[in-house]
């Protein structure tokens, strides 16, 4: 013998949530991701390309008895990163303003020579 649901609703109160107002149990619920394996995790990062290039570990302490030498290495390794840091900017602003200009420049374009037809 089969059993089927019945056709009936429960007389149990459906629990709602006091934060969202969605009713609780009501969803299922969902899986968390799967860990992806370190060998993939790196092969993304390469394929990303060269977003962070020239960034060392920011947050890296120095050395308390570095040598004057070493002190000024450090400090022109780092305005060669925010040099490289402000030509990238520069670079994806540049992108930004003429893809804009590109759009403007299409849609002008676009209303000039396909204006609204007006039925008379």
């Amino acid at each position: 013998m089969i059993k089927r649901p019945s056709k009936t609703p429960s007389n149990k109160p459906i629990k709602l949530s006091g934060k969202t107002g969605i009713p609780i149990g009501y969803f299922p619920k969902r899986d968390k991701p799967e860990a992806v394996p370190e060998e993939e995790e790196e092969e993304e990062e390469e394929a990303e390309g060269d977003e962070d290039v020239g960034r060392g570990n920011l947050g890296e302490a120095r050395n308390k008895e570095e040598t004057k030498a070493e002190k000024q290495a450090r400090k022109k390794e780092v305005k060669a990163a925010r040099r490289e840091a402000r030509g990238r900017k520069k670079d994806l602003k540049l992108q930004y303003t003429a893809e804009l200009s590109r759009q403007l420049h299409f849609d002008h374009h676009q209303q000039l020579h396909n204006p609204p037809v007006t039925k008379m």
